[in-house]
């Protein structure tokens, strides 16, 4: 068992009157207007996901924001708490079912949903918007990804994690802990290589697909949404720089752990400083957003850095037949491959590729969504050698919570 506090807390005052009561009942509580008008992203909806979501809609947060890809599967039913059997036609996405059934438990929620990648279809411009984000993941690349979106903007996030009858909750916050700090040499040359693989055609899978325990998901999402709370309304008390942690087998739980020491060369301590505004949207084409970017910091000499790349051109193994393909490389799929093939199944190689937009970009007519870039992101521009960040501050339209 955790270590017992010295402290008893007497709640023998609850349901009573007297002059302390008032008092004594708010120390509990938390600031309700706070908690109210407070957006949180949650990423990953699967078992882990449904209880911290469940969780979300009943304690009073209003504004939340789902992310997820996938559709809802009989495999879910019986560690999720929002879906149900009727939900498994292979058509019907997690994210649609969850917020139509969040809606039922309270209807005066604001809900929107992504239905994507939360690293690749969710603009920073959105991050930038949150006050925390809670990550419901069974992965180490997206959480890397989520640490760095969230440390750039200066934004919190809570991360979870259940297999079998065990469980953990780490909370990350810039200047306390960092996720990527605490990765070994191994594990982020295995992210790396994940990240650029070829045929990886989506980069994280959500929660859920693990062996999971629904009993465990929901301690887990219960102090995942506990740990939101205290970053909202008190930091102070949240648990950054420590790690819950529950083991099922033998109802062990404890706090663990203390920050793991800051690596000088940690991509996740590279804050996104001085953001400017443009009246850009990812409905821009990328002449146009070059142009709009050469005038404001007065110069020609313009680069946009993608988070991914951009392929050009492949070709087919067999019938070595070589056609342009410009698609974001990690939204190619299986249907887009089968459409290059002149024979089933044969292999397919991508030959040109870019990661950066510039006046020589082959293709200016496209707009920024066709080359990959979510609605209200922010850019990484290099203008005459010295990086600015941008965001496309007319899609704000686009972070709609009803």
């Amino acid at each position: 068992m955790g270590k017992a506090s010295k402290e008893i807390l007497d709640l023998s005052f609850l349901g009573q009157e007297g002059e302390d009561a008032p008092s004594r009942k708010a120390n509990l509580g938390w600031d309700a207007a706070l908690i109210e008008n407070a957006r949180v992203m949650v990423v990953g909806a699967g078992a882990l996901g449904n209880e911290v979501l469940k969780n979300l809609a009943l304690i009073g947060v209003k504004n939340i924001l789902i992310v997820d890809f996938d559709v809802v599967e009989k495999t879910n039913l019986a560690k999720s708490v929002l879906y149900r059997e009727r939900d498994c036609t292979g058509e019907k996405h997690k994210v649609e079912i969850a917020v139509e059934r969040l809606k039922d438990l309270n209807p005066k929620l604001k809900l929107m949903a992504i239905n994507g990648d939360a690293t690749l279809d969710v603009g920073l411009g959105v991050f930038r918007k949150m006050d925390v984000v809670i990550g419901c993941l069974d992965n180490r690349m997206t959480r890397m990804w989520l640490n760095r979106y969230c440390f750039a903007l200066g934004k919190p996030w809570v991360d979870g994690g259940i297999l079998s009858l065990e469980g953990q909750v780490d909370v990350y916050a810039p200047g306390v802990n960092c996720y990527e700090c605490g990765l070994g040499p191994r594990a982020l040359e295995l992210i790396e290589y994940r990240n650029g693989c070829v045929n990886r055609m989506k980069r994280y899978a959500s929660a859920g697909l693990a062996n999971t325990n629904a009993i465990v998901a929901s301690i887990v999402g219960a102090v995942q949404v506990q740990e939101a709370l205290k970053l909202i309304a008190d930091p102070s008390r949240s648990l950054a720089g420590h790690q819950f942690y529950f083991n099922g087998r033998s109802n062990y739980y404890d706090k663990l752990g203390k920050a793991t020491p800051r690596r000088a060369t940690c991509r996740s301590h590279i804050p996104y400083a001085g953001i400017v505004e443009a009246p850009l949207s990812a409905e821009h084409s990328v002449a146009e957003t070059l142009e709009w970017l050469a005038g404001h910091f007065n110069t020609r000499q313009i680069s946009i850095l993608l988070h991914h790349q951009v392929v050009l051109k492949a070709a087919t193994g067999q019938s070595e037949k070589v056609k342009r393909f410009v698609k974001a490389r990690p939204h190619v799929t299986e249907a887009d491959l089968d459409g290059l093939r002149e024979i089933p199944e044969e292999e397919v190689r991508f030959l040109e590729w870019t990661d950066t937009v510039d006046a020589g970009f082959p293709y200016p007519e496209l707009r920024l969504r066709d080359i990959g870039v979510p609605p209200y992101h922010i850019l990484q521009v290099i203008a005459e050698g010295k990086k600015n960040y941008v965001e496309l501050s007319a899609d704000e339209r686009f972070l709609k919570f009803e």
